[in-house]
């Protein structure tokens, strides 16, 4: 059996570009779509930190928070499917 990890939802505060914003996903494929610059990356950037520990971009957790903020917060919900292989 195989366990793989769904996102149902990602919380994010003073995440880069992010103040506050809560993300639902559906089961299945999810598309994010956007204008250069607003945000499609870091939301990406959040749940790989979530998932390794660090983010792509840097190595710093600085690297992360807002501009002129003194915390950041990244959460998210998990489902957890197993499947066979």
């Amino acid at each position: 059996m195989k366990e793989s990890y769904i996102v149902e939802l990602l919380n994010l505060a003073n995440f880069k570009i992010y103040e506050k914003v809560s993300l639902s996903f559906d089961t299945g494929i999810n598309i994010i779509t956007g204008m250069n610059g607003v945000g499609k990356t870091s939301i990406i950037d959040a749940i790989r930190m979530l998932v390794f520990g660090k983010s792509y971009f840097g190595s710093s957790d600085k690297s992360n928070l807002a501009y002129k903020a003194e915390f950041m917060r990244a959460e998210a919900k998990l489902k957890t499917s197993k499947e066979e292989i």
